[in-house]
């Protein structure tokens, strides 16, 4: 999935490195998403191939709460892990001594609750990574 970036790999490994779901799970385009009963959208699989990887085999799901801006085209590779990719919340924002928080991001772990026909619920696994994110 070529919109990681490596800096943004290592972030989702570390958020995701105790994660795993009992089983792979492969998106589809139907399907919708929740982090507890804000939807969540899908933006693709970062797979564990390449130098990007420094966990081989780990394919990560990609999510945001920002709708992509174009229709993604269905991913093929199943996911054993899940992050929410986000800005800081304004509580990590003040316990950060950080000189521009605005290019700051949060990977978050997301834990499997619920999976139906049309939709998949998620909770927060409680681990993030923190990263710059460079434009």
């Amino acid at each position: 999935m070529g919109f990681v970036r490596q800096y943004e790999r290592v972030a989702l490994e570390q958020a995701t490195l105790h994660s795993e779901f009992p089983h792979p799970f492969t998106h589809q385009n139907a399907c919708r998403y929740f982090l507890r009963l804000r939807e969540i959208y899908f933006w693709g699989v970062s797979p564990g191939i390449g130098t990007c990887a420094g966990i081989k085999d780990r394919n990560i799901g990609v999510f945001t709460f920002r709708e992509p801006p174009l229709p993604l085209i269905q991913a093929e590779e199943p996911f054993s892990h899940s992050a929410l990719v986000r800005h800081l919340t304004e509580e990590e924002t003040l316990t950060l001594a950080a000189s521009n928080k605005k290019c700051l991001r949060v990977a978050e772990a997301l834990s499997l609750v619920y999976i139906a026909v049309d939709y998949v619920a998620y909770k927060s696994a409680g681990r993030k990574s923190i990263f710059v994110e460079i434009v």
